[in-house]
């Protein structure tokens, strides 16, 4: 995953995020059945290729294994453009996850829709041998939650976590809080959504400021977060965006629903 480190941060990177996101454009059928096809006997070609490689054509087989992953990804695409009931929803791009600030941390946290906690980290275990010599492990974490494809765009944050903890001798984790109150009209797109993609769904939201493990976790308040969902079939798609909302608001608002009904 390239990493994109903005020199100049987006006033704001969810309106930004939106922005990219691409409208699904359906294909006849019969196309792409095609492409289906010519993309498994691909596979299977690399495959046999890769099978007949030498010890020292190592990288080659690194590159057959890219390429087979792609070819398989975008197969999931394919057989996915044929549901007309996500069609409404955009393609996602999920470039803006690998966007980074000055410092070279996130500028967007990802939660699951059933957690308020976006932490990334990395565990130190010490270990002893018999002649008591000892032995550093560093393990590094993300959400629980969340599909490879995203973790992968946290890779760099990762490997950052990863030298820290080794510098310091100590676990170190960054950690952002989900704070806020989604309307109803996002609640309601959510909801709706989830039955087209079971997957899994995301809430993207902006992160100011990450904390670290010392320090008390960063609560995000503030922006316009939004909503994507994995299709299943190697793409996310954009379901919602909205501002989050103080409790005295959607009391109000609900109040005002009934008594003008």
């Amino acid at each position: 995953m390239n990493v994109n480190r903005i020199d100049v941060v987006p006033e704001n990177p969810i309106a930004a995020a939106i922005a990219l996101a691409k409208a699904f454009v359906a294909e006849d059928p019969g196309t792409i059945r095609q492409q289906i096809a010519d993309d498994e006997r691909s596979i299977v070609e690399l495959q046999r290729l890769g099978n007949t490689l030498l010890g020292v054509e190592e990288h080659a087989k690194a590159e057959i294994a890219s390429r087979i992953s792609s070819l398989e990804a975008r197969i999931q695409q394919l057989r996915g453009s044929s549901v007309p009931a996500m069609s409404r929803y955009r393609i996602f791009d999920l470039a803006p996850l690998s966007w980074r600030n000055k410092q070279g941390l996130p500028l967007l946290a990802v939660f699951s829709t059933g957690s308020p906690t976006c932490t990334f980290g990395v565990t130190t275990t010490v270990r002893y041998s018999m002649s008591g010599a000892e032995r550093r492990q560093y393990t590094a974490y993300a959400p629980k939650h969340l599909p490879q494809t995203l973790v992968s765009c946290y890779e760099d944050v990762l490997g950052r976590l990863k030298s820290l903890a080794a510098r310091n001798g100590s676990s170190v984790k960054l950690t952002a809080i989900f704070g806020g109150l989604i309307p109803d009209h996002a609640r309601n797109d959510i909801e709706e959504a989830r039955l087209l993609f079971p997957d899994g769904m995301f809430v993207l939201a902006e992160v100011r400021t990450w904390s670290y493990e010392a320090r008390k976790p960063t609560t995000i308040h503030p922006g316009d977060p939004l909503v994507i969902a994995f299709d299943g079939r190697g793409s996310f798609r954009l379901i919602t965006a909205f501002d989050l909302t103080a409790i005295e608001q959607i009391i109000k608002a609900r109040m005002d629903g009934k008594l003008a009904s």
